[in-house]
């Protein structure tokens, strides 16, 4: 595993714990919404029954109404904080996309690098070969002239150098052939 693929990775969990954080801060916001909504029921209730009980205080209801429009101005600020957490939340989902499409950039990349190296693979290997194959053919075939030479010496040189000759020529030309094949990848 590469570097950048570890500080992806790193950054991916960082970031899944920070996504995890502003998930339990807004169930505990929940939670406390709810509350709040409890508390303005049970004071709508005591409302209720106080505008039964004492109809002619009009100065205790409008004590009430007034703790009922800070409590509602509350429950505004803390709707608005939600809404915050909120667009934090889909920037964060945002940058998460966006890592997404990097990480997959980087594996086409490496996929791509990869089938690079096995083709450079496949060359060196067909390169070994040749090499293998034609030079070890053209030192037997000058051993095997050295050989013929010490027999037959005046005759050897004459026709062996011919023969030398041509079969270095033949060689040649089907090293450049493969050549050839390797630069137009034909097998």
């Amino acid at each position: 595993m590469t570097e950048t693929e570890k500080l992806i990775l790193d950054k991916l969990e960082s970031m899944s714990v920070d996504l995890r954080e502003v998930k339990d801060k807004t169930a505990r916001i929940e939670d406390r919404v709810t509350g709040i909504e409890d508390k303005v029921a049970v004071i709508e209730n005591r409302v209720t029954g106080i505008e039964n009980k004492v109809e002619g205080i009009e100065d205790r209801v409008t004590g009430i109404e007034n703790k009922v429009a800070v409590i509602e101005d509350r429950v505004t600020g803390i709707e608005n904080k939600v809404a915050v957490i909120e667009d934090r939340v889909t920037g964060i989902e945002n940058k998460v996309a966006v890592i997404e499409n990097k990480v997959a950039v980087i594996e086409d990349r490496v996929t791509g690098i990869e089938n690079r190296v096995t083709r450079i693979e496949d060359r060196v290997t067909r390169m070994e070969l040749t090499i293998e194959n034609d030079i070890s053919k053209k030192i037997d075939i000058i051993g095997e002239g050295h050989d013929f030479l010490k027999q037959r010496l005046d005759e050897a040189l004459q026709f062996e150098k011919k023969r030398e000759g041509m079969e270095l020529e033949l060689i040649n030309h089907r090293m450049e052939i493969n050549k050839m094949k390797d630069r137009l990848d034909i097998a």
